[in-house]
């Protein structure tokens, strides 16, 4: 089972409803373990998904997308409140494990969100993030990388990106004696490429590589946790608030219809945008491995006769 299965068979009804999770823990404790990544990736509320994960397994493992949400949180409600959840979860010596491995991409970005201060003092936090054009061009550098290397797959890129990397890498486990890890560094560098993300979200969200991120899937295939899907339809959430429905309509050739139905699921679409998005549906094919277009077409519907109300 690769990212592709999971995103269509389980982030659709763990985003419909976290019901499903309360189920899952009930019915197949063990196979909601598995599903743990992408619980804490989706839900509503990191707090309440972590508790719910620690009584059937240890959230340690986890903390790269832990710290993603954390992140993700810091930028939009900045306070001490948002550290307590890695206070609460998180020892300082599995903290700093976390941070040790971020100072592995061994670039300025990776190596600042690796100071231990930031996850102390929020004051330290909001200095920051408040050095806004220098943090816009090093997020648009590090997604453009991200992009290059493990969407399109350009080799050069990969050396390029890969390069500055291998004085920690073979100590760090991301090198064997038969050369680099791919899948390691790229779940080494993927907090700063998520942390790049959110802060183009925040502060440069008609950057032209958000766009990019948002319309083109890995070209090799996802694995199991998926966090380059993950990041593709959190892009696709950014653009479809920032163009509107278009967005999807006018790149419905690169767009899963799987990744409609969840932008509908978390974004709120006023009614001209439902119907034009209903017409698009009925007279185009959108590509999808596990839903049917008259599903989709049913749910606007449903939430066309909800909004009339």
């Amino acid at each position: 089972m690769c990212g592709y299965c999971i995103q269509s068979e389980y982030v659709l009804p763990i985003s419909e409803s976290e019901n499903f999770i309360d189920r899952l823990l009930v019915d197949d404790p063990k196979f909601a373990r598995l599903l743990s990544p992408v619980y804490l990736q989706e839900s509503r509320s990191l707090p309440i998904a972590i508790d719910k994960i620690r009584q059937i397994k240890s959230v340690a493992g986890f903390a790269e997308i832990v710290f993603c949400r954390v992140w993700e949180m810091l930028l939009v409600h900045p306070g001490n409140a948002v550290y307590q959840i890695l206070n609460n979860h998180f020892s300082w010596i599995e903290i700093n494990g976390f941070l040790e491995k971020l100072r592995i991409n061994n670039d300025d970005l990776s190596i600042s969100l690796s100071d231990i201060k930031l996850y102390q003092d929020i004051d330290v936090w909001h200095q920051f993030v408040s050095n806004e054009q220098h943090l816009i061009n090093s997020a648009e550098k590090t997604l453009t990388s991200y992009y290059r290397w493990w969407l399109v797959g350009d080799n050069e890129s990969a050396i390029e990106s890969i390069v500055s990397r291998q004085g920690k890498a073979r100590d760090l486990g991301v090198m064997d004696n038969q050369g680099l890890n791919i899948p390691s560094i790229f779940h080494a560098s993927f907090p700063t490429v998520y942390f790049s993300f959110l802060y183009l979200a925040k502060y440069k969200t008609d950057a032209e590589i958000m766009k990019k991120i948002a319309l083109n899937n890995p070209h090799c295939v996802p694995e199991f946790y998926g966090y380059d899907l993950w990041l593709r339809r959190k892009a696709l959430i950014v653009c479809v608030k920032k163009y509107g429905i278009q967005f999807i309509t006018d790149n419905y050739r690169q767009i899963e219809l799987d990744l409609v139905y969840y932008v509908l699921l978390r974004t709120r679409q006023t009614k001209n945008a439902l119907a034009a998005l209903k017409k698009h549906l009925i007279s185009h094919r959108y590509k999808s491995s596990n839903l049917e277009s008259s599903f989709v077409i049913n749910v606007i519907e449903s939430m066309l006769q909800s909004t009339s109300r």
